[in-house]
């Protein structure tokens, strides 16, 4: 857990100790910065929503109630670790397929955005 910073620091920085993932805090905001090649297309909302839940038992001594809040201790969702499939799509077909006479321009989106570290999420905590 850091302090908010004028910059926040580049994951995988010596900053951050080369971590993937590091959390800042200012006041009742929590931010969590987190590399997208930690989920592997499975999410990491679960895993958030349970270390907010943690926090705020532990900072206020309570249990909140939350029944949708995996706690910890409790078991994973079947299929939870299951490697991401062609077989888990949707057999829906896309309603607009995109046709670009210049492909290599979303090339290069996609390679920025891939490239780029996006800014953290912010969660009010009360």
């Amino acid at each position: 857990m850091l302090p908010v910073q004028e910059k926040t620091p580049n994951l995988g920085s010596r900053e951050v100790k080369e971590h993937l993932l590091f959390l800042e805090c200012e006041g009742k905001d929590i931010y969590f910065n987190i590399s997208h090649s930690m989920c592997g297309g499975r999410g990491l909302q679960p895993w958030i929503m349970t270390t907010v839940w943690q926090y705020v038992a532990d900072k206020y001594g309570i249990e909140p109630y939350a029944p949708s809040i995996r706690k910890p201790g409790e078991p994973l969702l079947e299929g939870e670790t299951d490697e991401p499939s062609l077989d888990m799509l949707p057999a829906e077909k896309p309603i607009y397929r995109y046709r670009s006479k210049h492909p290599k321009i979303l090339l290069a989106d996609y390679m920025n955005g891939l490239l780029t570290l996006l800014p953290a999420t912010a969660i009010t905590v009360c």
